[in-house]
């Protein structure tokens, strides 16, 4: 169940991880809660896939360059 309120609101109801703890569906926030991405997996070079949308409303996955936070809930 989602709990809504933009990126500063969902990151409370979260639990920090360690970046190498990481699991599909954990969610990132980048810095001061200003975007979310969900974890998508690892690629074949052991760095983690981010999936976010951009300002635009479509779908990118990226890395984990740009990244703050990681969480689970």
């Amino acid at each position: 169940m989602g709990h809504g309120g933009g990126a500063q609101s969902q990151h409370t109801y979260c639990t920090a991880i360690p970046w190498d703890k990481a699991q599909a569906g954990d969610l990132v926030f980048y810095p001061d809660d200003s975007h979310v991405g969900i974890v998508g997996g690892w690629d074949a070079t052991g760095n983690l896939s981010i999936v976010h949308c951009t300002p635009s409303g479509g779908v990118i996955i990226t890395g984990q360059e740009h990244c703050s936070h990681i969480s689970d809930l």
